[in-house]
């Protein structure tokens, strides 16, 4: 895989494409920092610092995809009170007439998003046992937070519009919620079909309260 890796890049540079002229943010961060926590480059590897110059060139983490935000907080590098925007576990009960509801999503986003939200509830992270200690190289001294806008009372909205919870979903039973959804196909894990029957599940109880 390290070879796969290093046969693909371009002096330090990825792309997900091609002909994408400037390179990839996302891609480039996600190559260059696995290669230095698996132990097949050394931070001061002039191929790793080419990277961290492009990816601060480039406007830092701020400017990366979602899934590498998402990747970089489940191993440590950021909080997860940090990663914006926040997506409250309740988003699971919103009813199927909802404007917005996880079912209407296709499978491909609900594989991701399931156990990110998951993750993000449990607030879970895991250090990696070797590798970079920060981010700081790539994103610089000063560089700030993700930069995006959060979902804005968004859980709020959510007790307007369920407003009686029942017992074994409100409180402390969101954790159970997430402690069931996490039996059924595993924290981390991408089983669409897993996680459509686990979240149906919940709205059902919460449907017969």
């Amino acid at each position: 895989m390290a070879g796969r890796l290093l046969s693909l890049s371009d002096n330090g540079i990825w792309r997900l494409y091609p002909d994408e002229k400037e390179g990839s943010i996302s891609a480039t961060m996600e190559a260059s920092f696995a290669l230095v926590a698996a132990g097949f480059k050394d931070p001061s590897d002039p191929l790793i610092q080419n990277s961290q110059a492009f990816v601060r060139e480039q406007g830092g983490i701020a400017a990366a995809g979602s899934l590498t935000k998402v990747m970089l907080t489940l191993i440590g590098q950021y909080n997860w009170p940090d990663l914006e925007p926040q997506v409250p576990i309740k988003v699971f009960l919103l009813p199927w007439w909802f404007p917005i509801s996880f079912f209407d999503f296709v499978g491909f986003t609900r594989c991701h998003a399931a156990p990110i939200v998951l993750a993000s509830h449990r607030k879970f992270s895991l250090r990696l046992p070797r590798g970079p200690r920060n981010v700081i190289p790539w994103n610089g001294e000063t560089g700030g937070g993700y930069g995006l806008t959060g979902f804005t009372g968004l859980e709020r909205k959510i007790d307007e519009l369920l407003p009686h919870l029942p017992p074994s979903i409100s409180g402390g039973g969101l954790n159970q919620l997430a402690e069931e959804a996490e039996s059924l196909w595993g924290l981390g894990t991408a089983k669409p079909g897993g996680a459509s029957r686990g979240m149906g599940i919940f709205r059902y109880q919460y449907d017969q309260s």
